[in-house]
């Protein structure tokens, strides 16, 4: 036999050798796959699947799975409460929301997401929680967030698609740009690899909010005839949108009672609120910023205390006329009286310590006593 002829045979044995090892090995890992894919295609695969092009050679589900005609596509959206960003703050926490939308069927679905550095591609795991039907997997020392079974759609108008939200939060300072890949997927729910119908990867990218937060001086609230007068005083205002003034009693759960817009100054500047009609006990004062990215900086908490009169009572109760106030002594204190859907009925100064209530319709009524603008006591009484 020609030497020549005999070489490009032997190349010939090789080549289908190699390509019928490489089939094989495919085969025997979609095989694998059709048992784990509930799990969670980089669990199941043992590599990436998120389409990053330096990781596994960017593979996707594609690798295994095709055939299906749902025409699905993903997209990725990073929320600071429900506003999208596209910088985050160190330490602030967020959402990342994948939806994957198909144009036609009615599918199931699967996903595979990551997120990393993006220039050094250094692993980033700073998930919360995964919701249910979700997994943090670690592959090849990366966390994968991944379905552990074939996810419901979650809404089917106008067409199909799948909805999912996980927390997210800031890496440390200097961490610089970040990436989220994510490749979704909308599948016949059958577990296997055929018939369904993965999208390309997408990706994300994030950067770092370098900009240092606004500067809290100091954070005061002090009595006055209104009310109180909170004020609160700052530097370094720059990109701030707003400051929330928020209230409590327990230190633990604050309340929203206003909101004032920053001026973005260049100097050091005051800002003040007034609260009217405190509680009475102790009350709580904190100022919340927020810059344009949606990012939240907390100032430290003041405290005004109004002495409460907790041993006030009304009698009679059910009442036909007159209202007794007993136990303080009320003249000349204000009053409100509201019904259940906080309608005022009837204000004025107490004299003495009764009310002529003759003049309302039989109900359920709520009176409140003030003292200069301070709530005392709130007392519901039945009117006959």
């Amino acid at each position: 036999m020609n030497k020549k002829i005999y070489y490009i045979l032997a190349l010939a044995t090789v080549i289908g050798v190699a390509s019928l090892s490489f089939e094989t090995s495919l085969y025997k890992t979609c095989k694998t796959l059709t048992l784990a894919y509930p799990g969670g295609g980089a669990s199941g695969y043992g590599a990436g699947l998120s389409g990053a092009s330096w990781d596994n050679s960017g593979r996707t589900c594609n690798s295994c799975h095709s055939g299906g005609s749902y025409n699905p596509t993903t997209t990725l959206t990073l929320l600071s409460g429900t506003t999208p960003v596209t910088q985050y703050t160190p330490g602030a926490s967020y959402s990342l929301q994948m939806k994957i939308t198909s144009v036609s069927g009615a599918p199931k679905y699967a996903f595979c997401m990551m997120c990393a550095k993006t220039t050094l591609h250094t692993n980033i795991n700073t998930w919360g929680t995964c919701p249910s039907g979700s997994a943090n997997h670690t592959v090849s020392s990366r966390n994968y967030i991944e379905q552990t079974s074939a996810r419901t759609a979650t809404g089917t108008s106008p067409t199909s698609y799948y909805t999912y939200t996980i927390p997210w939060t800031g890496p440390a300072a200097g961490s610089g740009s970040v990436t989220f890949f994510a490749e979704g997927m909308a599948v016949n729910g059958t577990g296997g690899t055929g018939g369904d119908s993965p999208t390309p990867g997408v990706s994300l990218n994030v950067t770092e909010n370098t900009t240092l937060p606004v500067t809290f001086v100091s954070v005061n609230a002090v009595k006055s005839s209104k009310g109180v007068n909170i004020s609160w005083t700052i530097e370094n205002e720059i990109n701030t949108k707003d400051y929330s003034v928020e209230t409590s009693t327990d230190g633990t759960n604050f309340t929203a009672i206003g909101k004032v817009a920053s001026s973005n100054a260049t100097a050091r500047k005051t800002y003040t609120f007034i609260q009217f009609n405190p509680q009475a006990g102790k009350n709580l004062y904190r100022i919340v910023s927020t810059d344009i990215n949606a990012a939240k900086n907390y100032s430290s908490v003041a405290e005004v205390n109004y002495p409460a009169i907790a041993d006030l009572m009304i009698s009679p109760n059910p009442v036909r006329s007159t209202l007794n106030l007993i136990g303080q002594n009320t003249n000349g204190k204000n009053f409100i009286i509201s019904d259940i859907n906080g309608k005022r009925m009837k204000t004025g100064i107490l004299n003495g310590n009764t009310i002529n209530v003759a003049e309302l319709t039989a109900g359920t009524y709520i009176l409140t006593v003030y003292n200069k603008e301070v709530k005392l006591k709130t007392i519901k009484f039945i009117k006959l």
